[in-house]
Parts: structure tokens; C-alpha cells; sequence
């Protein structure tokens, strides 16, 4: 980290002093210009599904996505390339743009890492800032 603090700036790199510059690509090709490398967003698709009970709204653990890993967020699955997608809810999280389809249902069948919050104490939780978006996206369009 030091040679890259000291010697190897990317104005005026003293290369003459440098340890490794005989392996240095910069200093074989004389480029010491540094280029950025930008990410290209991708686009993903979710069915994301609102169990509701007692004006409660049940919540697992996320151990399926590698985004928000071992959070709290709603029951969803990702979809590849589907027809005829509408999307509810749209959120850029780093490098991906989730498009969201929310499904309510009803019935309720045993999940593993569940549990219900209110979301009149939303506040009480410890929960990203995505879940949060979510219940306060269905509490406002009831």
C-alpha cells in the first residue's frame, strides 16, 4: 500500500526508485493513466409475496440472494426473463435495478425463518432499508 501511497502516484510515478516496476504493466507500456472500470447495471425481475395477518406482515430471513444476505426482507423469488412483466415497485440497489411485482396472498403455509412485524412500529426493527421501502409502499397504497 505504501508504493502505491509514495512512489506509484498517478501524477509524476517515481518509477526509478519503484522495487517491481521491471513487472509493472504501467511502466512497460508508459500509461499511467488511470481508467475507471464502470459496472453495467442489470435488470432482475422479482415476484415478491405479502402475507398479511392482523394487519401484520410476515418477513424471513433472507439465506436465497447473495444481496442483503442473513437480512430480514419479504418472501420473494427472482424470475428470468419474464412476458408480460408489470412491475410494482423499482429500486436500484448497487449495480442492480430490481424490478418488483408484489403478490398478496392469503393463505399461509409454514416458513422456515418467518416472523410478523407491525408495521405501525416499524421503527422498533432492526431491518434494511429496502423492507422498510416495501412496508411503506403497501401501507400507503391499501
Amino acid at each position: 500500500m505504501e508504493l502505491g501511497a509514495l512512489i506509484c502516484k498517478p501524477s509524476n510515478p517515481l518509477c526509478n526508485t519503484c522495487p517491481i516496476s521491471r513487472n509493472c504493466k504501467s511502466f512497460i507500456k508508459k500509461d499511467f493513466v488511470l481508467t475507471k472500470i464502470k459496472k453495467k447495471n442489470k435488470d432482475k425481475y422479482f415476484l415478491l409475496k405479502v402475507y398479511k395477518k392482523n394487519n401484520k406482515y410476515l418477513l424471513v430471513k433472507n439465506i436465497k440472494f447473495n444481496f442483503l444476505k442473513n437480512f430480514n426482507i419479504f418472501p420473494m423469488h427472482e424470475l428470468i426473463k419474464p412476458k408480460n412483466f408489470t412491475q410494482n415497485i423499482n429500486f436500484k440497489m448497487s449495480n442492480m435495478n430490481m424490478n418488483i411485482k408484489i403478490e398478496y396472498n392469503s393463505a399461509i403455509k409454514s416458513i422456515p425463518l418467518s416472523y410478523w412485524i407491525d408495521p405501525k412500529k416499524l421503527r422498533n426493527y432492526t431491518l434494511p432499508s429496502f423492507t422498510k421501502k416495501i412496508v411503506r409502499y403497501l401501507e400507503n397504497n391499501k
